[in-house]
């Protein structure tokens, strides 16, 4: 599978940003990987399938544009990492 690792930079107040993050996370299948109440920034990792609905295009290391109503608690979003997990590689190699 391939994870997309984004940056967020929030809106304050901070915690309630943080709080419905959490939501955002659980609603699209993601995962937080770093944040918390008091922290600008968080760091989200994203199922492929799910970021290409969000952003309507293919992930690349870039900065993109905040999806449809995440506006109010997300200044930035910025792709840092893909990664792609070993199950994934292993298959290809058996086939």
């Amino acid at each position: 599978m391939i994870h997309i690792v984004l940056k967020v930079i929030l809106k304050p107040p901070f915690k309630k940003s943080f709080n419905t993050l959490l939501d955002f996370c659980n609603i699209w299948s993601s995962s937080i990987i770093h944040g918390g109440t008091k922290n600008i920034e968080a760091q989200i990792s994203v199922p492929e399938h799910k970021f290409e609905k969000l952003f309507k295009e293919r992930p690349k290391v870039s900065e993109f544009k905040i999806p449809k109503g995440a506006e109010f608690f997300m200044q930035k979003v910025e792709v840092i990492n893909i990664i792609v997990s070993q199950d994934k590689i292993n298959k290809k190699k058996e086939k």
